[in-house]
């Protein structure tokens, strides 16, 4: 298994951990932001630990990622090593050559010295006189004499290119020298980058096998826990996460808010309500949502609003994925038209949808991308001017943010 399949496993796990209902989502939203407030379930509890699991098996998965990198690099450095080490065998091979053909050199220089000393020796042996008596004429001692001279330039001549030669010779005996100690060094160095290739071969296996036998046993709680929903069609769920990418750069809201505050609406808007036209909306919102109907050639009484809430006072009424009321969509219908180039736009479109969500997201501060006005701005979102008596909701969309922030990073 490789670092593909670690992420893939996480991506998969994040997916099952975004889908777990904390407490029941209200995909009817209240005129007004009249909501039943609710108390959180205990399973928060055991999804932030969940989370928390998760994330030390992204962590994981991410030094394996580094772990890989090393491994990589080991494999460059052991491939340069042994790159090193032809050059310098090679290099020994020609310092040698070097080596032989200087001490030939040598070899011919002494022999042709030895003929010199040879000849300077017999000439030595006759004196000034000898040499003038043997000759007939005395211009042949001047040419005796002036040959004694040539033949003793020659041979310091020849002296001298010994004496450069030695110099030479020693200058790469020490060159190979320190070409061998090079070598040495080099093999050394190329047998520890290969165990320690393997160690880390080693090490990465075992990080697999702990994380992927961990997330298997995540998988299988978080099964035990709620249902997987449509997080698991990965194509579609691409095709939310580049609608919020493309309305969170519009707007300057982050993306994994907004998947975060649909994922609670409507389960990316897989839920957009079961209500019916007009006895589910309020009599202040009708005439709008009539409007809106009329613009896009829908039939109000066949097309789907959240349910009047039945355990407690309020109305139902919101549309599409982002579950937007009708007065507020009209609200910010030129924004949306203006943002999607769509006209007239639609609150069941799902980039209509990502795109109102995040306009709303943004007037209310989530653009300036801090927790408190993150946190603030879904509050509002659900529950308008109360949104502080509904702490639950913002709490529940911040959880789901964070957990779709760490699966985008994947």
């Amino acid at each position: 298994m490789n670092k593909k399949s670690i992420y893939t496993a996480c991506f998969v796990l994040s997916l099952l951990l975004a889908s777990l209902p904390i407490c029941p989502i209200y995909s009817e939203i209240a005129d007004e932001g009249e909501k039943a407030n609710k108390t959180e379930p205990e399973t928060k509890i055991d999804q932030i630990n969940l989370q928390d699991r998760l994330k030390k098996a992204q962590d994981l998965g991410k030094a394996i990622s580094i772990l890989e990198e090393k491994i990589e690099e080991t494999k460059k450095n052991i491939l340069e090593t042994r790159e090193k080490i032809i050059e310098t065998q090679s290099s020994i091979e020609d310092k040698t050559e070097e080596i032989f053909y200087a001490q030939q050199q040598i070899d011919q220089e002494m022999v042709i010295l030895a003929e010199y000393l040879r000849s300077l020796y017999i000439l030595d042996q006759d004196t000034h006189l000898e040499i003038v008596l043997k000759n007939n004429h005395f211009s042949q001692y001047w040419n005796n004499l002036e040959y004694t001279q040539n033949l003793g330039e020659k041979t310091k001549e020849v002296l001298n290119n010994i004496q450069q030669l030695k110099i030479h010779l020693m200058y790469e005996k020490e060159k190979l020298e320190e070409a061998k100690d090079e070598l040495k060094a080099l093999e050394s160095s190329y047998k520890l980058q290969k165990e320690s290739l393997e160690t880390e071969r080693k090490t990465k296996e075992e990080a697999l096998k702990s994380t992927i036998l961990d997330i298997e046993k995540l998988i299988i709680e978080l099964n035990k826990m709620g249902e997987v929903t449509l997080e698991k069609n990965l194509p579609y769920f691409k095709k939310l996460v580049n609608l919020a990418e493309l309305a969170g750069g519009k707007t300057g809201v982050r993306p994994a808010l907004i998947l975060a505050v649909i994922k609670q609406e409507s389960n990316l808007g897989s839920n957009v309500g079961t209500g019916l036209f007009p006895d589910d909306m309020h009599p202040g919102h009708r005439d709008a949502f009539a409007e809106i109907c009329q613009n896009l050639g829908l039939d109000p009484e066949q097309t789907p609003i959240s349910r009047k809430p039945q355990s407690y006072p309020g109305w139902g009424g919101a549309m599409g994925p982002a579950q937007i009321m009708p007065n507020y969509w009209e609200f910010i219908e030129a924004r949306v038209i203006e943002l999607t180039r769509h006209n007239p736009p639609s609150p069941w479109n799902l980039e209509d949808a990502f795109t109102g969500c995040a306009i709303i997201l943004a007037r209310n501060g989530a653009n300036f991308k801090t927790h408190e006005r993150e946190f603030r701005a879904t509050g509002i979102y659900f529950a308008g001017g109360a949104w502080q008596e509904f702490k639950w909701y913002p709490e529940q969309v911040m959880l789901k943010a964070q957990i779709y922030e760490d699966l985008l990073d994947i």
